[in-house]
Parts: C-alpha cells; sequence; structure tokens
C-alpha cells in the first residue's frame, strides 16, 4: 500500500501592525519586527520582506509585504504596517531678554523685541505666536516694568514648545521740577 502524503502548501502569518515613534532629532525611525510565522511541509523556507526589518521607516504608515518560499517554490503573501509617528515636540529659542529705557516723555516703549527661532524634525512651517503678559499687542509700546512675552510654536501634529522672553522698560527721565515764579 501506498501513502499518498498531501502536499501542503506554504502558509505565512504576518505580525500586527507596529506603531512606533520617531527617532530623537529624526522624521521617522529604525523598526526592528519579527519574521512571520510559516507552516508547510517543504523547508527550508526564504524570506523576501520588504521594507526589511531594521530599516529606517519615515514618519506617517508604511506597507510591509512579506512573501515566503518553501524549497519546493510554493509561496504566501502577508502584509502588516508600520506606523511611525512624530512624537517630538519642536525646538524653540525666543529672543534675548531686553531692558531698555522709556521713550522721552512715555511711560512706556517702542521696540520690536524679535522673532524666535523654530525648527522642528519633520520640517514644516513653523510659526510662533506671542502673548504679552499685560494683555498687549506685540508692536505697541510696552509699559514701563517688566513684561513677559510667551512664545508657542505647534508642529503638524500639536507637539508644543514654549519659551519666554523679558522685556523691562526702565524709567530713565529725571522728573522735572517748574517752579512757580518768584514773588516780589
Amino acid at each position: 500500500n501506498f501513502k499518498i502524503k498531501r502536499r501542503t502548501r506554504v502558509r505565512v502569518e504576518c505580525a500586527r501592525d507596529i506603531e512606533a515613534c520617531n527617532d530623537p532629532g529624526e522624521c521617522g525611525a529604525v523598526v526592528q519586527y519579527s519574521l512571520p510565522k510559516v507552516t508547510g511541509d517543504f523547508p527550508p523556507f526564504k524570506f523576501n520582506c520588504v521594507p526589511p526589518s531594521g530599516s529606517f521607516f519615515p514618519a506617517g504608515f508604511t506597507v510591509v509585504t512579506c512573501t515566503v518560499t518553501d524549497s519546493k517554490g510554493n509561496k504566501d503573501t502577508c502584509n502588516f504596517t508600520v506606523t511611525v509617528l512624530d512624537c517630538e515636540a519642536p525646538i524653540l529659542i525666543c529672543p534675548d531678554d531686553i531692558i531698555q529705557g522709556n521713550d522721552l516723555w512715555q511711560c512706556s516703549a517702542w521696540l520690536d523685541p524679535g522673532t524666535p527661532v523654530a525648527v522642528d524634525n519633520c520640517g514644516g512651517w513653523l510659526d510662533p505666536t506671542p502673548v504679552r503678559s499685560d494683555g498687549g499687542f506685540l508692536f505697541e509700546p510696552f509699559p514701563i516694568g517688566v513684561t513677559t512675552i510667551t512664545w508657542t510654536v505647534t508642529d503638524e501634529v500639536g507637539n508644543q514648545a514654549t519659551c519666554t522672553q523679558s522685556i523691562t522698560i526702565e524709567d530713565t527721565e529725571k522728573p522735572e521740577a517748574i517752579c512757580p515764579p518768584d514773588i516780589f
């Protein structure tokens, strides 16, 4: 009696989808993943996953396709997704603090506080937003005393950074005494 062995096709089962944060300072991450699970009667099995484990995956999602071939040429394919999140806040560097005297005959001073430097690991346009502690608009006179400007920047995925700048206006004018007229 002959036993007829049924030829079993190779079967492959991919890992679950992967989610990872970006590598520091990068707009993506190097991601390692496990090879798929394989069942079949004709080892050895040859694996071909694209992109391969240990590749740099950009922020966003990438579909990984794994094809497994057994020693008889039977193939099976599976897919999974690697999602890299931008978890890193932008870098925000405030302009230097300013100490300045008041404008002549004013209890305040006009000045340009400067613009912060903002960079993000994933690029994109960053527009720092100022909020003055005295409630004023950025380009109106600063009162005598200390006013703090809190600068905030938000990247495309909602990560935020803040920094503060201090504007000190000093009263540098001497008072002027006006004497009454002489009395005779």
